[in-house]
């Protein structure tokens, strides 16, 4: 009875074995074959804007890098819901990627806290990739406004509650969250204005329809170039080698906690092979790193270039649907 007990887990035994090692040189064979065919990038933003640009710079040299067309694909709707979803159910074999910023966590997070579910979870359904870059948060007036320092437009905002206007692309937006938090932290209060996308609420700044933007430097970018916006403070917790002479926010005054974090990255749907998404992410950290596509793609337009491991994304992916999960349950702000 021993011995056929004994002969019975070594079968078993070596069935697994065999199994693992199929799996393995699966893997091996399908990282050594990949790509074979055009890779597609999908955005959850309609064409246009910085972070098609980015992603469109991005494709460009990864389809030198890859020996195969990289696909810009827009899926643009809801929130991102439609462009996410797609990817997340796409087959798990690296040729269907999400160029995917901070956005994504903060809107599950608002999904989750009021009650709708979604049809994917951000750690359940993807396979981080790399991070790309971070995109930093400031807070820009037009360039002929009196407030010359962030420490300025508080002291106004102190003397006048309600009375000074700042703009968003939308309720729930993340420049709409970076907003009511500055106010929420800093004790001000402040009257949002909120526009259906963020180039008609830079336009309302622009033409003194309304005082302040918390947005993202690629967006801003463009308007200080020209002369027509200027930078008072940045929003995170630290001075950004872009900006190295523009202070934070909370130098000008105490933000206990007040930090908006946002970055763009590239996800796989879950299953992905991982040799497949080891050679993925060496592509993206590479070009990262690389001065050339670093200055041209990434610091032109704002963003600090990154690069990172999959578990770093993961790591952030977490970070912030935790952080946006405590803020919604603590106010009011949706993302619709």
């Amino acid at each position: 009875m021993t011995c056929i007990l004994r002969t019975r887990v070594s079968a078993a035994l070596a069935l697994a074995l065999a199994a693992a090692a199929t799996l393995c040189w699966t893997e091996h064979a399908a990282a050594q074959a990949y790509p074979a065919r055009p890779v597609k990038l999908v955005l959850t933003v309609p064409p246009g804007g910085g972070m098609d640009t980015t992603a469109r710079a991005l494709a460009a040299r990864l389809s030198q890098g890859l020996g195969q067309p990289v696909v810009v694909e827009n899926k643009a709707g809801a929130s991102g819901l439609i462009g996410t979803d797609y990817v997340a159910k796409a087959p798990a074999d690296g040729y269907t990627l999400l160029f995917m910023g901070s956005s994504l966590p903060m809107f599950e997070a608002s999904q989750l806290v009021h009650g709708r579910k979604l049809p994917f979870e951000s750690g359940r359904d993807f396979a981080p990739v790399s991070l790309l870059a971070q995109a930093p948060f400031v807070l820009a007036v037009r360039a002929d406004s009196p407030w010359r320092t962030a420490a300025e437009f508080v002291a106004a905002a102190r003397a006048r509650p309600g009375a000074i206007t700042y703009v968003s692309s939308g309720p729930g937006r993340t420049d709409h969250v970076a907003g009511a938090l500055f106010a929420a932290a800093a004790g001000l209060e402040l009257l949002h204005v909120p526009y259906k996308g963020l180039g008609p609420a830079l336009q309302a700044i622009i033409a003194g329809q309304a005082d302040v933007v918390f947005g993202a430097l690629p967006a801003i970018t463009p308007h200080v170039a020209s002369g027509r916006l200027k930078i008072l403070g940045v929003v995170q917790g630290q001075r950004v080698s872009i900006l190295p002479d523009v202070p934070t926010l909370a130098e000008a005054v105490p933000l206990p906690g007040y930090e908006v974090a946002s970055w763009i990255g590239v996800m796989a749907p879950r299953g992905t092979p991982a040799p497949v998404v080891q050679r993925l992410n060496q592509e993206i950290v590479r070009l990262a790193r690389e001065p050339e596509f670093a200055r041209t793609a990434l610091r032109a337009s704002g963003l600090e270039p990154v690069g990172s491991t999959p578990e770093q994304l993961g790591a952030a992916l977490r970070f912030e649907l935790d952080k946006y999960t405590r803020v919604f349950r603590q106010s009011p702000i949706a993302v619709e």
